[in-house]
């Protein structure tokens, strides 16, 4: 692994250049307010490659920028500066996830492989390998689990530690776009190509229910207390009741950027993404928006949930912060 470092430091004054003023207050080293709640804070300017994925390490000041070209950045949101380069695969990153603790990483790329890093050292414990692209990855809520799902219906649970396939899912012949743990790790929520929306059990591998007609929804996002989770598809966001199976409510989206739309962490709204709106904040109750905050060319976003902090890739490899305020 080859991990280079940047020295310089950021320039003065920033702001001034900017034209506009920002007050940092900062909590855990990670900056938790701005001058105004739901405006965008610039990290870093960009580089040459999109940023196809993004992470926030949790109980850090750390956020990890994967890029088509197969790198991954680690940069400092105090330092607004870059703290090195994890260089592991050739091909484009697409996705990220950190495990609870912060510990370790996992990181897929179109190269069908998937690389379980330790975040501190920046040192690869092990690779995963699998037939097919890996189209979601997510650890378990204890951390000691992975769920990977892949472009020729693989689905497939690994020991996070060991590196040990304990069991595949079968029953799937098409893409499984996403795939993710309910709040216990007792159960996990799927998205596939041709089939609804369907929550399985972990132990039996048998499907508990479905969600609807077979449309094509391309994503889930859990709720942090597991009773409800978002599902994202080409042209509308729905709110579903996970015990039941309710539809809670819909949104339409115009023009999909393929980004899931994710929950805030205080749980009572959601944000969506489409190429018309870019991102709205939605009241929970009722699916009306709060807050619009258009931002073009937007690739990849993550949440921070201590924070509440929300970190945006874009096309030219920029990444911008924004504080969600959930405040009518």
């Amino acid at each position: 692994m080859k991990i280079t470092r940047r020295t310089t430091a950021p320039p003065n004054l920033w702001w001034q250049r900017c034209g506009i003023l920002i007050a940092f207050v900062f909590v855990w080293k990670i900056p938790a307010a701005f001058a105004q709640d739901n405006s965008f804070v610039q990290l870093h300017d960009g580089s040459k490659e999109s940023a196809s994925a993004v992470e926030i390490i949790p109980g850090t000041d750390q956020l990890l920028v994967g890029h088509v070209g197969g790198t991954v950045a680690i940069w400092s949101l105090t330092k607004r500066q870059q703290l090195g380069v994890w260089e592991f695969h050739t091909q484009a990153i697409t996705k990220i996830a950190v495990a609870p603790d912060g510990k370790q990483a996992a990181i897929t790329s179109a190269d069908a492989s998937i690389t379980v890093v330790d975040t501190a050292s920046g040192t690869a414990l092990r690779r995963l390998t699998m037939s097919g692209s890996a189209l979601s990855i997510s650890f378990s809520p204890d951390g000691s689990k992975l769920l990977a799902s892949s472009n020729v219906g693989e689905l497939i649970l690994w020991d996070s530690s060991r590196g040990k396939r304990i069991k595949s899912f079968d029953g799937i012949d098409c893409s499984i776009y996403s795939a993710a743990f309910v709040h216990d790790g007792k159960q996990m929520l799927v998205a596939s190509e041709h089939d609804p929306v369907s929550l399985w059990d972990m132990d039996s591998a048998e499907v508990v229910r479905t969600f609807g007609d077979p449309y094509v929804y391309t994503a889930v996002e859990v709720a942090p207390d597991g009773q409800a989770f978002l599902a994202t598809g080409s042209d509308r966001v729905t709110l579903w009741e996970t015990k039941t199976g309710r539809r809670i409510h819909d949104i339409d989206i115009e023009g999909s950027l393929g980004i899931p739309a994710r929950f805030h962490p205080d749980g009572s709204a959601a944000i969506v993404f489409d190429q018309k709106s870019g991102g709205r904040l939605l009241d929970l109750e009722s699916f009306k928006p709060r807050i619009q905050f258009p931002l073009s060319g937007m690739q990849s976003v993550a949440i921070d949930p201590i924070h509440k902090m929300l970190a945006v890739g874009k096309e030219n490899g920029s990444v911008f912060l924004l504080r969600l305020q959930t405040k009518n």
